[in-house]
Protein backbone atom coordinates (compact mmCIF):
# COMPACT_ATOMS: atom_id res chain seq x y z
CA UNK A 1 0.00 0.00 0.00
CA UNK A 2 1.12 3.56 -0.55
CA UNK A 3 0.16 6.87 1.09
CA UNK A 4 1.14 9.51 -1.46
CA UNK A 5 0.26 12.40 0.85
CA UNK A 6 1.17 12.33 4.55
CA UNK A 7 2.10 15.16 6.90
CA UNK A 8 3.86 13.22 9.65
CA UNK A 9 6.37 16.09 9.44
CA UNK A 10 3.71 18.41 10.98
CA UNK A 11 3.55 19.39 14.64
CA UNK A 12 0.58 17.06 15.27
CA UNK A 13 3.19 14.26 15.43
CA UNK A 14 5.96 16.03 17.29
CA UNK A 15 5.76 13.53 20.16
CA UNK A 16 5.45 10.26 18.23
CA UNK A 17 6.37 10.59 14.55
CA UNK A 18 8.70 7.58 14.60
CA UNK A 19 6.00 5.37 16.14
CA UNK A 20 3.47 6.53 13.52
CA UNK A 21 5.85 5.72 10.66
CA UNK A 22 6.71 2.35 12.23
CA UNK A 23 3.00 1.40 12.46
CA UNK A 24 2.61 2.16 8.78
CA UNK A 25 5.73 0.22 7.78
CA UNK A 26 4.57 -2.80 9.78
CA UNK A 27 1.48 -2.83 7.54
CA UNK A 28 3.59 -2.48 4.39
CA UNK A 29 2.64 1.16 3.76
CA UNK A 30 5.10 3.39 1.92
CA UNK A 31 4.62 7.15 2.14
CA UNK A 32 5.53 10.60 0.90
CA UNK A 33 6.01 13.23 3.62
CA UNK A 34 4.65 16.43 2.10
CA UNK A 35 5.85 19.91 3.01
CA UNK A 36 3.66 23.00 2.96
CA UNK A 37 6.29 25.62 3.93
CA UNK A 38 10.07 25.72 3.86
CA UNK A 39 10.22 24.64 7.51
CA UNK A 40 7.96 21.59 7.09
CA UNK A 41 9.62 20.71 3.79
CA UNK A 42 13.05 20.78 5.40
CA UNK A 43 11.77 18.75 8.35
CA UNK A 44 10.34 16.14 5.98
CA UNK A 45 13.78 15.67 4.42
CA UNK A 46 15.41 15.27 7.82
CA UNK A 47 12.82 12.69 8.86
CA UNK A 48 12.96 10.66 5.64
CA UNK A 49 16.75 10.48 5.72
CA UNK A 50 16.46 8.32 8.86
CA UNK A 51 14.76 5.53 6.90
CA UNK A 52 16.49 3.25 4.44
CA UNK A 53 13.38 2.79 2.31
CA UNK A 54 9.65 3.46 2.13
CA UNK A 55 9.69 7.13 3.22
CA UNK A 56 10.00 9.87 0.60
CA UNK A 57 9.51 13.65 0.44
CA UNK A 58 7.78 16.43 -1.49
CA UNK A 59 8.79 20.07 -0.92
CA UNK A 60 6.85 23.25 -1.70
CA UNK A 61 4.94 26.26 -0.41
CA UNK A 62 1.18 25.78 0.03
CA UNK A 63 -1.00 28.66 -1.24
CA UNK A 64 -2.63 29.21 2.16
CA UNK A 65 0.80 30.10 3.58
CA UNK A 66 1.09 33.10 1.26
CA UNK A 67 -1.05 34.91 3.83
CA UNK A 68 -0.83 35.11 7.63
CA UNK A 69 -3.26 32.58 9.09
CA UNK A 70 -4.17 30.56 12.15
CA UNK A 71 -2.90 26.99 12.01
CA UNK A 72 -5.22 24.45 13.58
CA UNK A 73 -6.13 20.80 13.43
CA UNK A 74 -9.14 18.80 14.47
CA UNK A 75 -8.92 16.14 17.15
CA UNK A 76 -12.00 14.44 18.64
CA UNK A 77 -14.19 16.72 16.51
CA UNK A 78 -12.77 19.85 18.18
CA UNK A 79 -10.80 22.48 16.31
CA UNK A 80 -7.62 23.47 18.14
CA UNK A 81 -5.63 26.54 17.10
CA UNK A 82 -1.93 25.70 17.44
CA UNK A 83 -0.21 28.90 16.34
CA UNK A 84 -0.35 31.82 13.92
CA UNK A 85 1.59 31.21 10.72
CA UNK A 86 3.22 34.29 9.19
CA UNK A 87 3.09 34.75 5.44
CA UNK A 88 5.98 33.22 3.53
CA UNK A 89 7.32 34.58 0.26
CA UNK A 90 8.24 31.91 -2.27
CA UNK A 91 12.03 31.92 -2.62
CA UNK A 92 12.74 29.98 -5.82
CA UNK A 93 16.47 29.60 -5.24
CA UNK A 94 16.01 28.44 -1.65
CA UNK A 95 13.55 25.72 -2.68
CA UNK A 96 15.77 24.80 -5.63
CA UNK A 97 18.69 24.14 -3.32
CA UNK A 98 16.47 22.16 -0.95
CA UNK A 99 15.14 20.16 -3.90
CA UNK A 100 18.70 19.17 -4.82
CA UNK A 101 19.67 18.28 -1.26
CA UNK A 102 18.39 14.69 -1.03
CA UNK A 103 17.58 11.68 -3.18
CA UNK A 104 14.53 11.22 -0.93
CA UNK A 105 12.81 14.17 -2.65
CA UNK A 106 10.52 12.74 -5.32
CA UNK A 107 8.08 15.61 -6.00
CA UNK A 108 7.34 19.31 -5.74
CA UNK A 109 4.32 19.72 -3.51
CA UNK A 110 2.07 20.53 -2.08
CA UNK A 111 1.28 23.72 -3.88
CA UNK A 112 -1.55 24.93 -6.08
CA UNK A 113 -4.62 27.14 -5.71
CA UNK A 114 -6.90 27.60 -2.70
CA UNK A 115 -9.64 30.23 -2.92
CA UNK A 116 -11.62 28.84 0.03
CA UNK A 117 -9.66 30.77 2.66
CA UNK A 118 -9.59 34.13 0.84
CA UNK A 119 -11.40 37.17 2.19
CA UNK A 120 -13.15 39.68 -0.08
CA UNK A 121 -10.79 42.48 1.03
CA UNK A 122 -7.90 41.44 -1.20
CA UNK A 123 -9.28 38.39 -3.02
CA UNK A 124 -8.28 39.46 -6.54
CA UNK A 125 -4.77 40.33 -5.42
CA UNK A 126 -4.34 37.01 -3.61
CA UNK A 127 -5.68 35.00 -6.56
CA UNK A 128 -3.16 36.68 -8.84
CA UNK A 129 -0.38 35.95 -6.35
CA UNK A 130 -1.39 32.29 -6.00
CA UNK A 131 -1.35 31.84 -9.76
CA UNK A 132 2.08 33.45 -10.07
CA UNK A 133 3.54 31.28 -7.30
CA UNK A 134 2.04 28.12 -8.81
CA UNK A 135 3.67 28.87 -12.16
CA UNK A 136 7.01 29.42 -10.41
CA UNK A 137 6.59 26.00 -8.73
CA UNK A 138 5.95 24.44 -12.16
CA UNK A 139 9.20 25.98 -13.37
CA UNK A 140 10.93 24.55 -10.30
CA UNK A 141 9.51 21.06 -10.91
CA UNK A 142 10.65 21.19 -14.54
CA UNK A 143 14.14 22.35 -13.58
CA UNK A 144 14.44 19.51 -11.05
CA UNK A 145 12.76 17.02 -13.42
CA UNK A 146 10.16 16.07 -10.79
CA UNK A 147 6.38 15.50 -10.83
CA UNK A 148 4.06 17.70 -8.77
CA UNK A 149 1.55 17.20 -5.97
CA UNK A 150 -1.15 19.81 -6.57
CA UNK A 151 -3.67 21.17 -4.07
CA UNK A 152 -6.90 22.71 -5.36
CA UNK A 153 -9.90 24.08 -3.51
CA UNK A 154 -12.65 26.09 -5.22
CA UNK A 155 -10.29 26.81 -8.13
CA UNK A 156 -10.41 23.86 -10.52
CA UNK A 157 -11.17 25.82 -13.68
CA UNK A 158 -8.26 28.20 -13.04
CA UNK A 159 -5.98 25.25 -12.24
CA UNK A 160 -6.92 23.45 -15.46
CA UNK A 161 -6.22 26.58 -17.49
CA UNK A 162 -2.79 27.03 -15.88
CA UNK A 163 -1.92 23.36 -16.49
CA UNK A 164 -2.91 23.65 -20.13
CA UNK A 165 -0.65 26.68 -20.58
CA UNK A 166 2.25 25.53 -18.39
CA UNK A 167 3.26 21.94 -19.06
CA UNK A 168 4.70 19.90 -16.18
CA UNK A 169 7.22 17.60 -17.85
CA UNK A 170 6.85 14.76 -15.35
CA UNK A 171 3.13 15.20 -14.67
CA UNK A 172 1.66 14.89 -11.21
CA UNK A 173 -1.34 14.20 -9.02
CA UNK A 174 -4.34 16.33 -8.11
CA UNK A 175 -4.30 15.70 -4.37
CA UNK A 176 -7.60 15.21 -2.49
CA UNK A 177 -9.67 15.52 -5.65
CA UNK A 178 -13.08 17.05 -4.89
CA UNK A 179 -13.93 18.53 -8.28
CA UNK A 180 -16.67 17.56 -10.71
CA UNK A 181 -16.79 14.46 -12.91
CA UNK A 182 -16.18 16.66 -15.94
CA UNK A 183 -13.12 18.27 -14.35
CA UNK A 184 -11.81 14.82 -13.43
CA UNK A 185 -11.98 13.72 -17.06
CA UNK A 186 -10.24 16.88 -18.21
CA UNK A 187 -7.40 16.50 -15.69
CA UNK A 188 -6.89 12.80 -16.48
CA UNK A 189 -6.84 13.67 -20.18
CA UNK A 190 -4.07 16.17 -19.38
CA UNK A 191 -2.09 13.24 -17.96
CA UNK A 192 -2.68 13.72 -14.22
CA UNK A 193 -3.48 11.17 -11.56
CA UNK A 194 -6.30 11.78 -9.07
CA UNK A 195 -5.59 11.35 -5.34
CA UNK A 196 -8.33 10.09 -3.02
CA UNK A 197 -8.31 9.92 0.78
CA UNK A 198 -10.62 9.49 3.77
CA UNK A 199 -13.16 11.95 2.34
CA UNK A 200 -14.55 9.12 0.19
CA UNK A 201 -15.54 7.20 3.35
CA UNK A 202 -17.64 10.08 4.73
CA UNK A 203 -21.42 10.35 4.59
CA UNK A 204 -22.71 12.28 1.57
CA UNK A 205 -19.58 11.49 -0.49
CA UNK A 206 -21.60 10.06 -3.41
CA UNK A 207 -20.29 12.77 -5.75
CA UNK A 208 -16.75 11.48 -5.33
CA UNK A 209 -17.90 7.87 -5.57
CA UNK A 210 -19.13 8.54 -9.10
CA UNK A 211 -15.78 10.08 -10.04
CA UNK A 212 -13.96 7.00 -8.72
CA UNK A 213 -16.25 4.68 -10.66
CA UNK A 214 -15.63 6.53 -13.92
CA UNK A 215 -11.85 6.96 -13.47
CA UNK A 216 -9.52 4.17 -14.56
CA UNK A 217 -7.79 2.54 -11.60
CA UNK A 218 -4.54 3.11 -13.50
CA UNK A 219 -5.01 6.87 -12.90
CA UNK A 220 -5.80 6.76 -9.16
CA UNK A 221 -3.41 7.06 -6.22
CA UNK A 222 -4.27 6.67 -2.55
CA UNK A 223 -3.46 9.08 0.28
CA UNK A 224 -4.43 10.05 3.82
CA UNK A 225 -3.58 13.79 4.10
CA UNK A 226 -2.90 12.91 7.74
CA UNK A 227 -3.39 14.30 10.36
CA UNK A 228 -6.52 15.55 8.57
CA UNK A 229 -9.51 13.83 6.91
CA UNK A 230 -9.44 10.68 9.02
CA UNK A 231 -11.44 7.90 7.35
CA UNK A 232 -14.33 5.99 8.82
CA UNK A 233 -14.13 4.05 11.20
CA UNK A 234 -11.58 6.32 12.93
CA UNK A 235 -13.17 9.66 12.09
CA UNK A 236 -12.70 12.19 14.89
CA UNK A 237 -9.25 10.87 15.75
CA UNK A 238 -5.88 11.94 14.40
CA UNK A 239 -5.24 10.38 11.00
CA UNK A 240 -2.06 8.47 10.11
CA UNK A 241 -0.54 6.67 7.07
CA UNK A 242 -1.57 3.19 8.27
CA UNK A 243 -5.21 4.25 7.76
CA UNK A 244 -4.74 4.33 3.97
CA UNK A 245 -6.07 0.76 4.07
CA UNK A 246 -9.61 2.13 4.57
CA UNK A 247 -9.30 4.33 1.47
CA UNK A 248 -8.17 1.32 -0.54
CA UNK A 249 -11.04 -0.78 0.79
CA UNK A 250 -13.58 1.89 -0.20
CA UNK A 251 -12.18 2.17 -3.73
CA UNK A 252 -12.33 -1.63 -4.05
CA UNK A 253 -15.95 -1.61 -2.91
CA UNK A 254 -16.92 1.13 -5.37
CA UNK A 255 -15.20 -0.53 -8.31
CA UNK A 256 -16.27 -4.08 -7.49
CA UNK A 257 -12.66 -5.23 -7.22
CA UNK A 258 -10.70 -7.09 -4.57
CA UNK A 259 -8.74 -5.11 -2.01
CA UNK A 260 -5.62 -6.86 -3.26
CA UNK A 261 -6.19 -5.64 -6.81
CA UNK A 262 -6.55 -2.04 -5.66
CA UNK A 263 -3.54 -2.31 -3.33
CA UNK A 264 -1.36 -3.64 -6.13
CA UNK A 265 -2.45 -1.19 -8.83
CA UNK A 266 -2.39 1.98 -6.71
CA UNK A 267 1.02 0.99 -5.32
CA UNK A 268 2.27 0.53 -8.89
CA UNK A 269 0.75 3.89 -9.89
CA UNK A 270 2.59 5.70 -7.08
CA UNK A 271 5.88 4.05 -7.95
CA UNK A 272 5.45 4.89 -11.63
CA UNK A 273 4.53 8.55 -11.04
CA UNK A 274 7.21 9.25 -8.46
CA UNK A 275 9.89 6.98 -10.04
CA UNK A 276 10.33 4.95 -6.85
Amino acid sequence: MFDTHAHVNFSAYKEDSDEVIKRAQEKGVGMILVGSQYSTSERAVQMAEKYESGVYVAVALHPIHLQEREVSHQVDNKEKVEFVSRAEEFDYDKYLQLGKSSDKIVAIGETGLDYYHLTEDDKDEQITKQKQVLIKHIELANELDLPMILHCREAYEDLIQILKNNRIKKGGVIHCFIGSAEQAVELVDLGFYLGFNGVITFNKAEKYHEVIKQTSLEKIVTETDCPYLTPVPHRGKRNEPAFVEYVIAKIAELKGLSVQQVEKQTDENAKKLFKL
